[in-house]
């Protein structure tokens, strides 16, 4: 069973276990042909909410042609630009193509810019109420290829619920192309699934990505375990570590 994207709602509210969408029907170019599905319960859908919707329906189906060759010195800009202008519709994703391509439109009153080139590593975010934010990063595989990931969130106004969205992509040096790899998604949800929610955090240092797991009782306990997808030079090797181990303290 090809599961397309996954869609999870964290809530602090005692809310139990994130949703995982699934859908196996043909990708659309359409935003407005999605709405009855993200339609909250006044019969509202956000520009926001169908943009992350149409990344989730579609990212995995679709690969990403056309990248800079290899040594015309491809890196994570290139990499994430290439994503993020496929889905601009996404603004956080819009606000990072503008502050690498036209930098005189970025945003700056409501977004900010992390990136480490050297490392492979950079984060396009908002502080508003209505936040979104796009995480990219790749890792180095030892046949040469590079294997890439994105991480995003989408915050509500009011709301502690945030829709999130991880990809995988294969970047191909030879065709010059990023390939979905919705399996390693799959991984992460499979091993998280018995939390009420969770969070990921790639890595701005290292290679290892950081996966927490949230649980929120009826009395208003709450309990984070936590994950290291360990980078082995090809794929990951799963490890539940302490708070202290996850962040190198």
């Amino acid at each position: 069973m090809a599961v397309a994207a996954f869609l999870l709602v964290l809530t602090a509210c005692g809310e139990k276990k994130a949703n995982q969408t699934e859908n196996g029907g043909e990708a659309t170019d359409s935003l407005t042909e999605n709405v009855e599905a993200v339609e909250d319960e006044d019969g509202f859908t956000s520009d926001a909410e169908l943009a992350m919707r149409k990344m989730q329906t579609t990212w995995s189906k679709e690969s990403i042609e056309g990248l800079p060759p290899e040594e015309n010195g491809l890196d994570i800009v290139a990499l994430a630009v290439a994503f993020c202008e496929k889905y601009s519709d996404f603004d956080a994703n819009k606000q990072l193509v503008t502050y690498f391509t036209r930098r005189d439109q970025f945003n700056s009153d409501w977004y900010f810019v992390d990136e480490d080139l050297k490392n492979g590593y950079v984060r396009c975010g908002s502080g508003s109420e209505i936040s979104s934010d796009v995480t990219a990063c790749y890792w180095k595989k030892k046949d040469g290829r590079r294997l890439v990931a994105f991480w995003l969130e989408l915050g509500h106004e009011g709301s502690e619920h945030v829709d999130q969205l991880l990809a995988f992509y294969d970047y191909d040096p030879e065709s010059d192309s990023m390939t979905p790899k919705p399996e390693l998604s799959q991984r992460v949800e499979k091993t998280m699934s018995k939390f009420d929610a969770y969070s990921v955090r790639l890595p701005d240092e290292g290679k290892d990505i950081i996966l927490m797991g949230h649980d929120f009782g009826d009395d208003d306990s709450y309990q984070c375990t936590y994950y290291l997808f360990k980078w082995n030079g090809n794929d990951f090797d799963q490890k539940e570590v302490s708070e202290d181990e996850a962040f190198g303290l």
